[in-house]
């Protein structure tokens, strides 16, 4: 490999760790739902997302606890692999790159805004059962009814 590749090998991976949200695995599914654990102290304004196969999408919102996603609401999910994506604001002011913009309104954006974070997961349905990655499966989208 000349150096020329290896300057382009090194220059894409570094794209993909600056594009890359940060990963977490703290998220459990327990009495059909679906639960992350933030690993931002003190966040607030949470979303959490869940999409899938055959255009499965939900999300739910909170402004001070991390909110769950009842999967036992959402009857005959397809197997397959479903992600979940969790966004946030944390306590950390950062200046809002908008600031002073004139977007035609009487006021002008705050300058600060609060810094986001987002963490990403994902697990997989085969035949009703959701499976963690790294954890035992569980049958629980229909919350124990069968």
């Amino acid at each position: 490999m000349n150096i020329r590749n290896l300057t382009l090998l090194a220059a894409g991976a570094s794209l993909c760790l600056l594009a890359s949200p940060a990963l977490a695995g703290d998220a459990v599914v327990s009495g059909g739902k679906l639960s992350v654990k933030s690993s931002v102290p003190s966040a607030s304004n949470f979303m959490l997302s869940v999409a899938g196969p055959d255009g499965f999408s939900t999300q739910q919102s909170s402004s001070f606890n991390v909110p769950t996603v009842s999967l036992g609401d959402y009857s005959g999910m397809a197997d397959g692999h479903y992600t979940w994506q969790l966004t946030g604001a944390t306590t950390k002011r950062v200046r809002n790159p908008k600031a002073g913009f004139n977007n035609g309104r009487a006021e002008l954006g705050p300058e600060f805004i609060s810094k986001t974070f987002t963490e990403t997961g994902s697990f997989r349905v085969t035949g009703g059962v959701v499976q963690m990655p790294g954890a035992a499966a569980e049958n629980d989208l229909d919350e124990g009814t069968k």
